[in-house]
C-alpha cells in the first residue's frame, strides 16, 4: 500500500508534493498575501503526483463505476466511435486510460502547461495508441473546435482556474448540441463551516489550497479564486445552467474527495 501504485489502498501519491508546496509557503505566499495576487504552478512534483493520484481514481472508478452511469447513448456512442476532448489533461493518463477502453473513438488533450503537455506527449507515444493526441490549448485553445465533440472530460481542473467561466465557455462552445460533459471537481460542501465540521480532510485540502490551488487561481488581478473546495453542487448549477446556459447539471458519482457532474448543453 507504500510503494505499488496497483495496489487497491495505494493513496500516498501526493506526497510527493509535500516538500514543493512548503517552498512555495516560503517563498510565494508573504507576496501573494500582502498583494493579493497568487501564482500558477510549473513544478514538476506536483504534476507528476497529481497524476500518480488520478492514475488510481481513473482505474478504480472512472472508467468501471462513472462512465456506466452516464446516459446509454454516451456509452454506446464512446464503443462506436465519438469524438472525445480532455480539458486540462496533465500528463494524459485519463487521455489514454480512455483511448485504451474506447479503441473506436477519438481523443484529444487540451493542456497550457508547458511540463504537462511534456510528459503527455511522452506517455502517448510510450503507449503508441493511435486515437489519443494532445494540443497546446494557448496556441489553440478547446473553444476554437466548435462543434467539435460528442464528449468532454475534465478531471480536478476548474478550481484551480483564474477565469474557469472562461474554460467553461469553451466546453459549451466545443460541444455538439446536445453533447456531454463529464466535469470532476473536489467534493466539497456548501461554504467553509460547513467543511471544516463535516469534512475531517478539511483542514489538510485548505492548507493545499492555500499552497497550490487557490494561489493559481488567483494567479490573475481578476482571478476568481473557486480554490479547492470551492466548487459545490450550488457554485456548478450557478455557472454552469444560469451563467453558461448548459440544459442540465446532475451529480453522478461522489468518491476520494471527487465529485463527478454529468453536464448536458441543450440540444
Amino acid at each position: 500500500m507504500l510503494s505499488d501504485a496497483a495496489h487497491p489502498d495505494y493513496d500516498v501519491s501526493l506526497v510527493q508534493m509535500v516538500p514543493t508546496l512548503v517552498h512555495r509557503a516560503k517563498t510565494t505566499l508573504p507576496d501573494a498575501f500582502r498583494t493579493g495576487l497568487g501564482e500558477p504552478y510549473e513544478d514538476e512534483d506536483i504534476s507528476v503526483a497529481i497524476d500518480r493520484a488520478h492514475e488510481k481514481h481513473i482505474r478504480d472508478c472512472v472508467l468501471p463505476v462513472v462512465v456506466p452511469k452516464l446516459p446509454r447513448a454516451v456509452v454506446d456512442g464512446l464503443g462506436r466511435g465519438f469524438r472525445v476532448a480532455e480539458l486540462g489533461c496533465g500528463g494524459g493518463n485519463m487521455l489514454a486510460a480512455f483511448a485504451r477502453a474506447f479503441p473506436e473513438s477519438s481523443f484529444v488533450g487540451y493542456e497550457v502547461s508547458a511540463a504537462a503537455l511534456a510528459v503527455a506527449r511522452r506517455n502517448l507515444a510510450a503507449s503508441a495508441l493511435g486515437n489519443a493526441s494532445v494540443v497546446d490549448a494557448n496556441a489553440r485553445p478547446l473553444g476554437s473546435a466548435a462543434g467539435s465533440f460528442d464528449l468532454v472530460t475534465t478531471l480536478d481542473v476548474l478550481h484551480d482556474a483564474p477565469n474557469p467561466r472562461e474554460l467553461i465557455a469553451q466546453v459549451r462552445d466545443a460541444l455538439k448540441p446536445g453533447g456531454v460533459w463529464l466535469l470532476a471537481d473536489i467534493a466539497g460542501l456548501e461554504g467553509t463551516r460547513r467543511n471544516v465540521t463535516h469534512n475531517p480532510a478539511a483542514a489538510t485540502m485548505y492548507a493545499f489550497s492555500t499552497t497550490l490551488c487557490m494561489c493559481c487561481a488567483l494567479s490573475t488581478p481578476d482571478g476568481e479564486g473557486l480554490g479547492t473546495l470551492g466548487f459545490p453542487p450550488s457554485v456548478a448549477r450557478k455557472m454552469l445552467v444560469d451563467g453558461a446556459g448548459f440544459d442540465d447539471v446532475a451529480v453522478l458519482h461522489e468518491a476520494d474527495n471527487t465529485r463527478w457532474f454529468r453536464v448536458t448543453k441543450k440540444a
